[in-house]
């Protein structure tokens, strides 16, 4: 369950930084 929240986080991490870049 930790593993597949940490990947949800790092996609949206992701997205928002490219969003803001």
């Amino acid at each position: 369950m930790r593993s597949h929240t940490h990947t949800l986080v790092y996609c949206i991490y992701m997205y928002y930084v490219r969003h803001i870049l």
